[in-house]
């Protein structure tokens, strides 16, 4: 891609539950007010955005989306009929897939491969929120089926100088994702205390821990889960494994949250937006 282009930040997003944040889900307000807060703290609009969704994990290597023009993929179930008819018509951007894939490549990723893999709700939803008028080249990066810390941060470093080109990397999920406790009867206010004490320490990892403890760190968290104590394991490995208030085992979103932080390390150039307990 040709440049100079405005460099652009990385971010973290809480796309909410499923699409209630774009069916105007009241306990969805704040998030979605987050995120349209986001966009328009951009002083210049990105070329293009590379979304890393937690609702996308290869395992013979990153996949990247290639086309020009990808349908939405409603993975979830249980909502209103219009959760199903939902469009969102960005286009795809062929020419920023390959560079991706060559970037990775380059970063000893081989088994890279371009898709036309449709975006799924960790993609549209936050772009709908936040993008509407649909104008914004997006390119969708899968997580490895592995969710091994140091293979992604590795990809994160390999995907920073789009950041140089113009292009906005995010990354996509929910920091905390305990479904059992927030259906559970009279666990609100646990829930909600587990939930801000684990944010509260994961945002100071991701802007305070210096680069050359940050992977470390990192390890020890994912495999011992002692970071805040009071871990619960849950049942839910699809999204998160080791569902947590201390995060017991890594999960897509830990992953996607090692990844974007990596990219942009410090507190200018990377930012969060979250409502922590949704």
């Amino acid at each position: 891609m040709a440049s100079p282009h405005h460099k652009q930040p990385t971010a973290f997003l809480n796309h909410g539950g499923g699409p209630l944040p774009i069916l105007d889900d009241p306990g969805h307000a704040s998030l979605s007010k987050s995120i349209r807060q986001f966009a328009q703290s951009l002083s210049v609009a990105p070329v293009a955005v590379v979304l890393v969704t937690a609702h996308w994990l290869e395992k013979n290597g990153p996949g990247v989306t290639s086309a020009a023009n990808p349908k939405l993929l409603f993975d979830y179930y249980g909502f209103p009929s219009q959760a199903y008819t939902l469009t969102y018509n960005a286009p795809g951007d062929p020419a920023l897939a390959a560079r991706v894939a060559g970037l990775l490549r380059g970063a000893g990723f081989d088994r890279t491969h371009q898709t036309d893999r449709a975006w799924d709700h960790g993609t549209f939803v936050p772009m709908m929120i936040g993008f509407p008028d649909a104008e914004i080249p997006i390119v969708q990066l899968s997580l490895l089926a592995s969710q091994d810390p140091s293979q992604h941060l590795a990809m994160g470093r390999a995907l920073a100088p789009l950041r140089d080109e113009g292009v906005l990397i995010l990354g996509s999920g929910m920091s905390y994702h305990n479904m059992r406790a927030f259906k559970g009867a009279g666990v609100a206010d646990l829930n909600a205390a587990a939930s801000a004490k684990f944010d509260s320490w994961l945002s100071q990892t991701c802007t305070e821990v210096s680069p050359r403890c940050f992977h470390d760190v990192l390890l020890c968290v994912i495999h011992r889960g002692d970071c805040t104590g009071n871990c619960s394991r849950t049942s839910r490995p699809a999204h998160k494994m080791g569902q947590c208030s201390g995060c017991t085992r890594v999960s897509p979103t830990q992953c996607c949250r090692a990844f974007v932080a990596t990219i942009g390390r410090g507190r200018r150039s990377w930012r969060r937006r979250r409502n922590s307990n949704i």
